[in-house]
């Protein structure tokens, strides 16, 4: 069975109003295969939420550049470990004017006291069903940094197979 990503459900809910694609529920790798001229025009921008900045940035500009499309207008939101400015210099600098930057800053944003650790927590949905008659799906999420995958451990292996091929 191939996977493909429903970009359309996203467009056809949120009409423009959230124009920022998700890029790392399948893994970046697998989401530039899908990420299609029409939905790479369409989008406004991508985040990054895994692994290295920089491999992933050059990634995201490579992919909008085989396609022919314009990387200056478009935003990467940086929002992975975002927890000081001199990270944030440092991205600056690695996206140079290729493209717009933001920054999510979420667990710092939380707790900004000085001497108490900020609890390094995030929610993800584990799984979901669409009514009582049909049975519970499991959801998952495939970083690209191994150890961050999420979800029941069968469905994570049988995706990873599915994208491979």
């Amino acid at each position: 069975m191939r996977i493909t990503l429903y970009f359309g459900k996203w467009v056809d809910t949120y009409q423009g109003l959230l124009g920022t694609a998700l890029p790392d529920t399948f893994t970046t790798d697998f989401f530039l295969r899908t990420f299609s001229p029409f939905y790479a025009k369409l989008f406004d921008g991508i985040r990054h939420d895994s692994g290295d900045p920089k491999i992933w940035l050059e990634k995201v500009i490579g992919h909008f550049e085989k396609l022919g499309i314009d990387t200056k207008p478009k935003r990467v939101v940086f929002s992975d470990g975002i927890n000081s400015l001199d990270k944030v210099k440092t991205i600056i600098k690695d996206v140079d004017g290729r493209m717009m930057a933001s920054f999510g800053i979420g667990t710092w944003l939380t707790n900004d006291f000085e001497d108490i650790e900020p609890l390094n927590m995030v929610i993800k949905l584990v799984s979901a069903k669409k009514n009582a008659y049909e049975p519970q799906r499991f959801a998952i999420k495939l970083s690209d940094v191994i150890g961050k995958h999420n979800g029941d451990e069968a469905t994570i292996q049988d995706y990873l197979k599915r994208i491979s091929s």
